[in-house]
């Protein structure tokens, strides 16, 4: 098996896969192979089987494993990835491409069974569904806690499919369309607008009816385009208009918050510019 792995390392030309042995596989390590011994008692689950004699870690074990290496940025990050939509490689950009590999619930029910392993507080903070590596970033910005960074707004429903009037429906030709966030029993909706996204005429027009139509079903939207997002003071007002909407009072981004605030973005930024170098290459073209 590990001779295996390392021609797969090899051939791929990637960097050394770190792998965990049981006791008598001994620990010698390689330009291919760094091998790990734990003691520590995995809960169930912790791993999935792949083939006679290999097991992967599954993506809750994964989490955890990470919160002790990652920033908080990071580590929310990897939360949203796992429990979203959006490509995980250098694929298709802009489309819910692929079915989540775990969930907000799961992660926080194996983090809190991975005892001495940390994660439990980052895994509450994850929301499921998350379409693209904008609205990651924006959802972490958002929705994590004040003292962390966060704007501390309360949680709406991402990605979340809302079906039309018949008035909605003949003025638009849509029969339904999915808000990026909506705060249901309120009606509030926020939708991202972003360069990469909605470049084309055909996803602007698209864009221009649903949000047509969600008017006239009488959804209050707001709109967050790139350019404020990347501003902080009309990004921060924004979002709190919008708590404001779904009926809640969001405390005000004070001078002693700013700091904690700027470093969540940089983290996540960080780490999103460092795992899908690409993305930002052709944005920035």
């Amino acid at each position: 098996v590990a001779s295996a792995l390392k021609e797969a390392v090899r051939s791929r030309g990637a960097a050394p896969l770190h792998i965990m042995v049981a006791k008598g596989h001994g620990t010698r390590n390689s330009s291919d192979l760094i091998r790990h011994r734990s003691v520590a008692a995995f809960p169930r689950q912790a791993f999935i089987k792949v083939a006679p004699g290999v097991f992967v870690c599954s993506p809750e074990l994964v989490f955890v494993q990470m919160a002790s290496s990652l920033t908080r940025g990071g580590l929310l990050a990897v939360g949203y990835e796992l429990c979203g939509c959006y490509p995980l490689g250098e694929e298709r950009v802009g489309a819910l491409v692929r079915r989540p590999l775990s969930s907000p619930r799961r992660l926080t029910a194996f983090a809190a069974r991975a005892k001495g392993l940390a994660g439990v507080k980052a895994a509450k903070q994850v929301l499921a569904k998350s379409g693209s590596l904008m609205e990651t970033e924006v959802s972490i910005i958002a929705f994590s806690l004040f003292s962390q960074g966060g704007l501390g707004l309360r949680t709406p429903l991402l990605n979340e499919p809302v079906a039309l009037s018949d008035r909605a429906r003949t003025a638009t030709g849509l029969s339904r369309v999915v808000c990026d966030w909506l705060w249901p029993a309120e009606r509030v909706v926020l939708e991202y607008d972003g360069h990469d996204a909605h470049s084309s005429p055909q996803q602007r027009a698209h864009d221009a009816r649903k949000r047509d139509a969600l008017r006239i079903d009488g959804f209050d939207l707001a709109v967050l385009t790139s350019s404020q997002f990347h501003h902080v003071n009309q990004c921060t007002e924004l979002l709190r208009g919008v708590a404001r909407s779904a009926g809640q009072r969001s405390p005000a981004l004070k001078l002693e918050h700013l700091p904690r605030h700027l470093a969540l973005r940089e983290q996540v930024r960080k780490h999103h510019r460092a795992h899908f170098p690409s993305r930002f290459r052709r944005a920035r073209s």
